[in-house]
């Protein structure tokens, strides 16, 4: 009888050993996924933030080009370089 208890401990002891090593192997898959997503978000950011540059830079050149007199391109032009800038 104290064989098998000590058995059912020793067998309990290494559940919890394997319960241990999973929780640390599901801990480290989880924080590399985290890392994978932070990455991918950033770099779609980045994409994003480099199509809309360019496409204001695209409809504001066409807006010089259309619908500015000559007199206001100047001040545009410059405004627009302050907003790129600070972009």
């Amino acid at each position: 009888m104290t064989f098998d208890r000590i058995f059912c401990l020793e067998e309990r002891e290494d559940q919890r050993d394997r319960l241990d090593f999973v929780r640390g192997q599901i801990n480290r898959l989880t924080d590399n996924v985290k890392e994978r997503i932070r990455t991918l978000t950033d770099d779609v950011a980045a994409k994003v933030t480099e199509v809309h540059t360019h496409q204001l830079t695209h409809i504001s050149s066409q807006f010089i080009t259309v619908y500015l007199p000559q007199v206001h391109v100047c001040t545009f032009r410059v405004i627009t370089q302050s907003v790129h800038q600070g972009a």
